[in-house]
């Protein structure tokens, strides 16, 4: 998954989450999209971070390799 659509997703998220809670609780819901977006992309940043971290990069040792060796 790319990095940027993990950050996009996650903003779209977190601003539909703070539009539901200004829809819910009567409350202007421009400023609280403002912040759940920011939010969302924040975290989608963070995240996106960390599962590049965590794939493996293909070596040259594991272009030849079957399937079940690597695993």
């Amino acid at each position: 998954m790319k990095e940027k659509t993990i950050v996009s997703a996650l903003a779209l998220i977190g601003s539909l989450t703070a539009y539901y809670y200004a829809k819910h609780y009567a409350k202007d819901p421009t400023p609280l999209l403002m912040l759940g977006g920011f939010v969302g992309a924040f975290v989608g940043e963070v995240l996106s971070q960390v599962v590049i971290k965590e794939i493996p990069t293909n070596s040259s040792s594991n272009k030849n390799a079957s399937p079940k060796e690597i695993e």
